[in-house]
C-alpha cells in the first residue's frame, strides 16, 4: 500500500509543474484589430498566442469602441482560436464581454462543439486542449452578437519550463530610405546555466537588396534575460520596383533548458518602394507643359533660379550675383545597356547674348546616386562632353 502511495505522488508532481494565466485587453493601446488569420496571430507570452477571424457570413471580427466583436451567423461567425505550444496544456479560459451578447460554442482540438449559454463571463473550464480551443458566436439574430473586452487562459506545463526565443514584433514595415533595421529577438525562462545560441536566417527575399545580408548568431548567456538585435541594412537605389518583403527565420537553436523557438519564429519585414518610374527612351520635353513636365530646379548660388514658362525653363542673369544653378531630371533615365547609339540633344537660346556659348557656361552632367531630391551637390556627378546648340536673339 505504501508502494502505491508513493507512485500516486510521484506523478502528480511530474505532470503539474506549474500553472500560468495569461490575459489580453481588446482596449489597450496596443491591441491588435482585424485579425483575419486561423493561426496566431499576437503572442500573449511564449506559449499562448491567439488569431480573430472569419468563418463564414459578411462581416470579419474587429475592434470597436475597445471590444472584439463577433458577428451573428447560424453556424459559426467570427472566432478566436486559442493556440498552445512548447507542450502546455490548455486548461480554462475566460471570456468577458458586454454590451450585446448571445450564445456561445466553443470546441476542444476540433472536437465536438460545446454550446454555451448568453452571459457576460463565458468560462470554459476543467479542459485539456493540446492544440487548440476555438470560441465562436452561435447565435444567427442580427441582435445577439459578442462584444468581447478581455480574456484569461490558464495553462500548465508538464516539465520544465522551456527556453523560449522569438521575434518581438514579429513584422516592420519601412521606407527604401530607412537606412538600417533592427530585428528584436527575445528570450524567456532562459537557462541559469547553459547559454542559448540561434542563427537568424534570410528565407525569402534578395538579400543584396538588404546590404548583401548573411546568416547572423546570436549568444543569449546563461542566466541572462536581455534581448539582442540583428541590424539589416536596406538598399536604397534609384530603381522603381514593387515594394518587397523578406522573411528571416530563427533556426538552428541550441543551449538553455531543452531551448526552442516561441510562436513568433518568423520575422517580416516590408520595404515600401520610393522610387519613381524611370524615363525610358527615347525621350524628349519641350516644357510646353510646366505643370507636368519631369524636371526640377536646384539654385546653388546667386539671387535667381530657373522658372517654367512659356515653353522653356529661363533665368535673367542680368546683373547681380554669380548664378550657379541646376535643372534636374526628377526620374532617372533609363539608357539601355546594349543601346548602339545614345544621344542627347539640347537647344539653348540667349536674349543679348552669342551665338557661341561661353566655356562652361553650360555643363551637361550625369549621376547615379543622386535620389532626385535635395542638394545635388551632395551626389557624384560626372561631366559629359557637352556643345550645346545656341540660337540667339
Amino acid at each position: 500500500m505504501k508502494k502505491i502511495l508513493l507512485l500516486v505522488a510521484f506523478c502528480a508532481a511530474f505532470v503539474s509543474y506549474g500553472q500560468t494565466t495569461v490575459s489580453y485587453d481588446f482596449s489597450s493601446s496596443g491591441a491588435q484589430s482585424g485579425l483575419n488569420v486561423s493561426s496566431p496571430g499576437v503572442a500573449l507570452d511564449a506559449n499562448i498566442g491567439f488569431g480573430s477571424f472569419k468563418n463564414s457570413g459578411s462581416s470579419n471580427p474587429g475592434i470597436f469602441s475597445s471590444q472584439l466583436r463577433l458577428y451573428q451567423n447560424a453556424t459559426k461567425g467570427g472566432s478566436i482560436i486559442i493556440y498552445p505550444s512548447n507542450g502546455v496544456i490548455i486548461t480554462d479560459i475566460t471570456i468577458n464581454a458586454s454590451g450585446r451578447t448571445g450564445n456561445a460554442g466553443y470546441s476542444v482540438d476540433g472536437g465536438a462543439i460545446v454550446n454555451l449559454s448568453s452571459s457576460t463571463a463565458y468560462v470554459i473550464s476543467g479542459i485539456s486542449a493540446t492544440s487548440q480551443v476555438e470560441f465562436f458566436q452561435r447565435d444567427s439574430s442580427s441582435s445577439n452578437r459578442i462584444y468581447v473586452d478581455t480574456f484569461n487562459v490558464t495553462y500548465t506545463s508538464a516539465g520544465p519550463a522551456t527556453t523560449t526565443l522569438q521575434f518581438d514584433p514579429n513584422a516592420l514595415t519601412v521606407n527604401e530610405d530607412a537606412g538600417t533595421v533592427d530585428l528584436t529577438v527575445s528570450i524567456s525562462n532562459e537557462s541559469a546555466t547553459t547559454a542559448t545560441t540561434a542563427d537568424v536566417v534570410l528565407t525569402s527575399g534578395t538579400a543584396s537588396n538588404i546590404g548583401n545580408y548573411m546568416t547572423q548568431s546570436l549568444i543569449f548567456l546563461a542566466g541572462s534575460s536581455t534581448s539582442q538585435t540583428v541590424t539589416v541594412s536596406v538598399t536604397d537605389d534609384m530603381l522603381a520596383e514593387m515594394d518587397e518583403d523578406f522573411v528571416f527565420e530563427l533556426q538552428i537553436i541550441q543551449g538553455g533548458d531543452m531551448a526552442a523557438a516561441g510562436l513568433n519564429n518568423e520575422f517580416t519585414l516590408t520595404v515600401l518602394e520610393d522610387d519613381v518610374v524611370p524615363i525610358s527612351l527615347p525621350y524628349t520635353e519641350s516644357f510646353d507643359d510646366c505643370a507636368n513636365n519631369a524636371w526640377v530646379a536646384f539654385d546653388e548660388a546667386g539671387d535667381d533660379e530657373w522658372l517654367c514658362g512659356s515653353g522653356s525653363y529661363t533665368m535673367n542673369g542680368f546683373g547681380g550675383t554669380e548664378d550657379i544653378d541646376w535643372l534636374i531630371t526628377e526620374a532617372p533615365v533609363s539608357f539601355p545597356a546594349m543601346a548602339s547609339i545614345n544621344q542627347i540633344e539640347v537647344t539653348t537660346s540667349e536674349r543679348f547674348g552669342n551665338a557661341i556659348n561661353e566655356s562652361g557656361e553650360f555643363l551637361l552632367r550625369y549621376s547615379t546616386d543622386y535620389d532626385g531630391s535635395g542638394d545635388p551637390t551632395t551626389a557624384t556627378w560626372t561631366d559629359l562632353t557637352f556643345d550645346p546648340n545656341n540660337t540667339s536673339s
